[in-house]
């Protein structure tokens, strides 16, 4: 870990130990510098840190301390109209990431429905953001414009999590039980949230497809998993 990742940590640290003691103005200040500048240096290594943790644990001192409620609802207004004006995916990130801790998951689901038919060219670009969101939603029929050909769109979703598994395995930290089944649980709900899109929408033979190569992939990878259908 570099010096600044270090030191981003020890602010956590920080937000945290000022929460634990009733010493709101302070924990405020240091999770919201953790969320500004946790990744000054370092895009990859705080990311998920930043989005979840930090967040998660900010919305916890809302309840207590008003002051950190409207910072962080600041925040995700901001984020929205960062990317509107830099058109930089990241923020639309932070929009939905906020938006799940402020209990706003469906204003963002209305955000992205307006630019999913107002601009459909940004709309590409942020649509994994918050493609769970979407598949569990009303909404799910829309997801299908985005897969034009289901078993590319599968493969490329099995690319990338054997690129995950292969850099895991070089990150001892990373390679215990419980983080490689989250990693295979995420691909489960992957592949299972294609099915669901392809069904709701019509095209049952490109979804027995897409299963059919699912349970060939999965059964050379040695991992037993049974999907519907």
């Amino acid at each position: 870990m570099n010096d600044h990742n270090q030191q981003a940590t020890q602010v956590l640290d920080k937000a945290r130990q000022a929460h634990a003691a009733q010493e709101y103005e302070s924990s405020l200040v240091s999770y919201e510098w953790f969320f500004d500048h946790a990744l000054d240096e370092d895009q990859a290594t705080l990311y998920g840190v930043r989005l979840s943790f930090c967040l998660f644990e900010w919305a916890r001192l809302g309840q207590e301390y008003e002051p950190a409620r409207i910072r962080l609802e600041q925040k995700f207004e901001h984020s929205i109209l960062a990317l509107e004006q830099s058109r930089n995916p990241v923020y639309f990130h932070d929009y939905a990431a906020i938006g799940a801790c402020l209990n706003q998951q469906e204003t963002v689901l209305e955000k992205f429905i307006g630019y999913h038919q107002a601009d459909p060219k940004l709309a590409k670009e942020i649509v994994h953001f918050i493609w769970d969101e979407l598949v569990s939603s009303p909404h799910i029929a829309v997801c299908a414009t985005y897969i034009d050909d289901a078993l590319a769109f599968y493969e490329d979703k099995l690319e990338k999590h054997d690129e995950t598994l292969k850099i895991c395995a070089t990150m001892p930290e990373l390679s215990n039980d419980d983080f490689m089944q989250g990693m295979w649980d995420r691909f489960i709900k992957d592949v299972t949230n294609i099915i669901k899109v392809l069904r709701a929408t019509g095209r049952a033979e490109e979804a027995v497809a897409v299963i059919a190569k699912a349970k060939a992939d999965l059964e050379e990878r040695n991992y037993a998993h049974t999907l519907a259908g």
